[in-house]
């Protein structure tokens, strides 16, 4: 047997139901901009990685960007002073100092850093024993490097098919633009602070006569001058 529904019933029903639907839309969309709004006011996470006179190292939501006085990175993050002790940024014109061991935002929480100090040579240059591939090397710390670099002897004596796996590329060096290649070191070692996958360059002839500790391992690791002392840090 069917069951009659009266016409007013099943009408009021339906407008309920439309009515129902039209507030559970307008909630849903009043939370997600409510979510969306959250989250663009969320600050950016900022750690300071390396310092500078001038000049800081900066991870900005896990992007590393170097920064200059007076310039602004991402996030409108403002680099304001910075020394080899600490960075004082602007986040949304708030201004906060920090040090290589504070972050801005975000949670953090303390780590025994793993830590290298080095003291400069009678020219000023900090130099100190490591390894590249677990193969004994003695390496000059050079900021103004973009890679570690090493002559081809010197990889030869390591064993590495650089010619092979190696990319070509031209570099300019002191006495000149020469052909170089650009490698992948699986390890390098500075005492007890170890990086692994860093680019790296090989060079003909006997130039570069000590390997050179470039940015591709300094620039992720933190550096500070405590005095005269180069303080290596890896937390």
């Amino acid at each position: 047997m069917l069951n009659h529904v009266p016409i007013q019933s099943g009408r009021r029903r339906a407008r309920h139901a439309r009515l129902t639907l039209r507030v559970w839309l307008r909630t849903a969309a009043a939370a997600a901009v409510m979510a969306c709004t959250v989250a663009a006011a969320a600050p950016p996470d900022v750690q300071v990685r390396a310092l500078f006179p001038g000049k800081a190292l900066l991870e900005i939501d896990g992007t590393r960007v170097v920064l200059s006085e007076g310039t602004t990175g991402p996030r409108g993050v403002r680099l304001i002073d910075a020394t080899p002790k600490a960075a004082v940024i602007s986040i949304d014109g708030q201004r906060r100092r920090l040090s290589l061991t504070s972050r801005a935002g975000g949670t953090y929480a303390a780590a025994t850093p793993r830590q290298m100090r080095l003291s400069p040579d009678t020219r000023g240059r900090y130099m100190s024993n490591g390894r590249i591939n677990g193969r004994p090397v003695r390496f000059l710390v050079d900021t103004g490097a973009d890679m570690v670099a090493i002559n081809a002897a010197m990889a030869d004596g390591m064993g590495l098919d650089y010619q092979e796996s190696g990319t070509r590329i031209r570099v300019n060096t002191a006495s000149g633009a020469t052909t170089g290649w650009r490698v992948t070191f699986d390890r390098v070692r500075l005492g007890e602070v170890v990086v692994q996958g860093v680019d790296g360059m090989v060079l003909p002839g006997g130039a570069p006569s000590t390997p050179l500790l470039g940015m591709s391992f300094l620039g992720r690791v933190n550096l500070r001058h405590e005095g005269r002392v180069l303080v290596i840090e890896q937390h």
